[in-house]
């Protein structure tokens, strides 16, 4: 699992490095980095400095030193409006990033939230996107696939 996940944050960071190099982010000054989602970008079940945005953070940091990553995710969240636990992005848009991550998905199936997902959970994704895109600067935005659930151990039901 660990392996996995490193292979993720590897992909990740490698991809977020290029796009700051073809897109001209330069580092003038601190590149704030807002990443917002659920429990797998919150870290659930793992050391706060274990947590992707933490490690990002570390990397970053030891590359040119001009970085911030905030780690926003809210265990149980979800991109739907109307779902049992709606994403809040205050915070987030406080900080006024540079870039922004979203990582959302697997909260959408749990039971309370299963009715909802096919009408709502696209354009819900949309509007939340939406939020960051009234910024000024409009920051570099990335999406995250949803993690797949491989095992009956790691359901997305809170059965």
């Amino acid at each position: 699992m660990r392996s996995f996940v490193k292979s993720k944050i590897s992909l990740l960071l490698g991809g977020l490095i290029y796009m700051c190099a073809a897109t001209g982010i330069v580092h003038a000054k601190v590149t704030v980095v807002a990443c917002v989602g659920d429990s797998h970008t919150y870290g659930w079940a793992l050391d706060r400095n274990q947590a992707y945005p933490a490690q990002m953070e570390e990397i970053l940091q030891r590359s040119d030193g001009q970085w911030v990553v905030h780690n926003f995710g809210v265990s149980g969240a979800t991109v739907l409006r109307q779902g049992d636990n709606p994403y809040s992005t205050t915070r987030a848009l406080a900080e006024k990033p540079d870039i922004v991550i979203f990582g959302f998905g697997p909260n959408a199936t749990r039971s309370p939230n299963r009715g909802l997902i096919d009408a709502y959970f696209v354009s819900d994704y949309i509007d939340l996107i939406s939020e960051f895109s009234q910024l000024r600067p409009v920051p570099k935005m990335w999406i995250c696939l949803p993690p797949a659930i491989h095992s009956t151990a790691y359901t997305a039901s809170p059965d």
